[in-house]
């Protein structure tokens, strides 16, 4: 019925998505980085469902890099960039270390910047003056959240169910 991508039924991805993307809170984006480990097909295609829902599709994809991963026998370390006709890039970039969780994405915007790291928080900066170079502005933290992975699951099946059950409901994956 579904793929495994539970991230899109995290309230917090949920909320970085309606409440700062779409609103372009922080801005046009100018540029977004992940990080990813353990092989394209069991790790990296979970960032390729959250660029696809966060973004759409991009205009062009390249392939910088592939190669077999030591973390996933038969998977692949792919990285790519992607690029958008709003002019940016998405950069997602395997690391392979054998039994290393890596994680990170982080949105460059011209307002602001976003960055999920690798402790589960979602960090949000704003555009302040730079204190040391009065003519130069810099990304200043202003709130983390804890990301709660452990609601993911049931969240999803119950989108599931209430699209069976009701068939009125948007199936979130």
């Amino acid at each position: 019925l579904q793929i495994n991508f539970t991230r899109r039924f995290i309230k917090e991805y949920q909320e970085l998505y309606k409440q700062i993307i779409k609103r372009k809170k922080i801005g046009k984006i100018k540029y977004v980085n992940i990080n990813y480990n353990r092989g394209f097909y069991n790790n990296g295609s979970h960032f390729l469902d959250l660029i696809n829902w966060f973004f759409g599709n991009p205009k062009k994809v390249i392939l910088i890099s592939k190669s077999k991963s030591i973390s996933y026998r038969g998977d692949l370390n792919l990285n790519l960039v992607m690029i958008y006709k709003e002019n940016f890039k998405i950069y997602l970039k395997c690391i392979d270390v054998n039994k290393l969780i890596m994680e990170e994405i982080d949105i460059f915007g011209t307002k602001g910047r976003v960055k999920i790291n690798n402790n589960a928080q979602m960090e949000y900066f704003n555009i302040k003056r730079n204190n040391y170079y009065e003519h130069l502005n810099h990304y200043i933290l202003y709130e983390t959240k804890k990301i709660k992975f452990n609601k993911s699951i049931l969240n999803a099946m119950k989108n599931i169910i209430n699209f069976l059950d009701r068939n009125d409901s948007k199936m979130l994956s």
